[in-house]
């Protein structure tokens, strides 16, 4: 072994000897007295990455109503939602305002073209009517067709 890794303990955590290599995106600081919400997060040219179209992006009430909070519809991410959070149709308005104010405060990350249009997943901390705060991962699609950035997936992260 000619140039073998060097590795720090601490507790139960390993660390390499040498930094990693730069992240997309280095975490500024946190709000809401550190649960862990990002304020910014800034790729080496020193803006954050937010979704594009993000004051005006679309979230089809459907999409959740007869979807990710329904039962019958997909009964995994309904039971989800529910249990984590406390979203279920009756209170998705709840939901999707959430998703509205803070779409725009965390970094979208682009996950290509998809033939339809560029691609982008948001990873938002939402608070349930339950009191509880988790991750909801948000995917989103710039739509060629009618210019319209709208909300296509969700779930709890």
């Amino acid at each position: 072994m000619n140039n073998p890794a060097r590795w720090l303990c601490t507790d139960l955590w390993l660390f390499p000897a040498k930094p990693l290599p730069t992240p997309d995106y280095e975490i500024e600081g946190l709000q809401n007295g550190g649960n862990g919400s990002i304020i910014g997060a800034v790729e080496s040219g020193g803006a954050m990455k937010v979704l594009p179209k993000a004051d005006s992006a679309e979230i089809p009430e459907r999409k959740l109503t007869h979807y990710a909070l329904n039962p019958s519809g997909d009964k995994n991410k309904a039971y989800a939602f529910k249990s984590a959070l406390g979203f279920d149709t009756d209170n998705a308005n709840l939901l999707i305002r959430q998703i509205k104010a803070k779409v725009g405060k965390y970094p979208a990350k682009p996950k290509g073209h998809n033939g339809f249009g560029e691609t982008y997943e948001v990873i938002i901390d939402i608070t349930g009517p339950n009191g509880k705060t988790a991750k909801v991962l948000t995917g989103w699609i710039d739509d060629e067709s009618n210019g319209e950035m709208r909300l296509v997936t969700l779930h709890v992260d």
